[in-house]
């Protein structure tokens, strides 16, 4: 199961609303190749979006490295200089990972 969650962490700025994005994944497989694979696939997703912008800074795997991570995460920066972009990009976010997995369930 691939899920995501938006964590929605605004920031001051006269026109830049900054929300982070968590991309977690229960696959109870490689859930670290899952992560890598929906990053690509989601990487230039906010170019189709007027106003807003997408930038992953942050993942994480596992606990330990003798295991094969069963859970993952990605967090990404995002601005938006329109009112509509916040809840737009994260509709397409949603709908790329919805769309296809790397590992199977």
């Amino acid at each position: 199961m691939v899920a995501m969650t938006a964590l929605w962490i605004a920031a001051a700025g006269p026109r830049f609303l900054y929300i982070v994005f968590a991309l977690g994944l229960l696959v109870g497989r490689n859930a670290l190749l899952e992560l890598a694979y929906q990053l690509q696939q989601t990487r230039d997703v906010a170019k189709d979006i007027p106003g807003a912008q997408l930038s992953w800074t942050l993942a994480q795997a596992g606990t330990v490295s003798n295991q094969i991570p069963d859970t993952a995460k990605a967090t990404g920066d995002v601005g938006t200089t329109q009112g509509d972009a916040a809840d737009k990009l994260k509709a397409a976010l949603q709908q790329k990972v919805a769309a296809g997995r790397l590992v199977p369930d």
